[in-house]
């Protein structure tokens, strides 16, 4: 069963989170995992690939933390020191230097620029499979390709390459949804 998304719908959710750039709220991002066929067991344990992820993740909301830090310690007292903050959010000095000052970019950032699909139009994906799910419809990793794939269609034109093999997987993986939920039918339920 497909999520059957009309062209206009998309272009309207699409324009939504442009305009806006809403990220997913926690909840939001439970109700996806806890719905999404995943084809691992309940309460396995983290690859090391997964826990060098986490840590990524950890890494990366510490450097934006220190930033903001930066700045607003600047703003108030009109000078700050990256040392200081840089030792208060554990994380490398110069790091945090070309990051405030745009030298450099986070590696989750640059990863995100290699995706088929832009963060909001995964944003998008994921609100109509939670829509789909509150509606009682089940939808497979299948439909859930089709429907990213119609997504990049109507973004690139009718000869635009189709999401690859394992884009499901990496799909579910960057929104947190690997080994929450284990269903033997298949279905992606939120």
């Amino acid at each position: 069963m497909s999520l059957n998304l009309s062209s206009e719908s998309l272009r309207r959710c699409y324009s939504a989170h442009q305009s806006t750039n809403k990220l997913l709220t926690s909840e939001s991002r439970s109700h996806l995992c806890t719905s999404v066929h995943v084809i691992t067991m309940t309460g396995s344990a983290l690859s090391e690939a997964a826990k060098k992820q986490k840590e990524r993740r950890l890494v990366n909301k510490r450097a934006k933390d220190a930033i903001e830090a930066y700045r607003n310690e600047k703003h108030l007292h009109g000078t700050a020191s990256y040392t200081k903050i840089a030792e208060k959010f554990n994380i490398n000095r110069i790091t945090l230097s070309n990051l405030e000052k745009g030298k450099t970019r986070p590696l989750s950032e640059f990863n995100a620029s290699k995706q088929k699909l832009t963060p909001a139009e995964e944003d998008v994906l994921v609100e109509a499979i939670i829509l789909a799910s509150r509606q009682g419809i089940p939808c497979t990793h299948g439909d859930i390709r089709e429907e990213a794939d119609a997504i990049l269609q109507s973004r690139l034109g009718r000869q635009s390459e189709k999401v690859g093999k394992r884009w499901i997987d990496n799909f579910l993986r960057r929104h947190d949804c690997q080994g929450r939920h284990c269903d033997r039918t298949g279905d992606v339920r939120f």
